[in-house]
């Protein structure tokens, strides 16, 4: 529809819904991993790729403590 006051088309009042495909959850910050973005699947933990270092180096000293 067309505004009557200034001739444009008419602003979308709602924003558009969000269809991005989530591939998994990030086990560390609960970030929302899209399709086609890289992240890491360890023992089937989804890990994103900025919480990678910090997971190895947690999961390294507990692996380390168990033995």
């Amino acid at each position: 529809m067309i505004d009557y006051r200034t001739g444009c088309p008419d602003a979308q009042l709602e924003p558009p819904e969000d269809t991005r495909i989530i591939a998994d959850v990030c086990c560390m910050c609960g970030y929302e991993i899209p399709a086609g973005v890289e992240y890491y699947d360890i023992h089937g933990d989804a890990v994103c790729d900025e919480c990678g270092r910090e997971y190895l180096r947690k999961h390294r000293k507990a692996d380390y403590y168990e033995r």
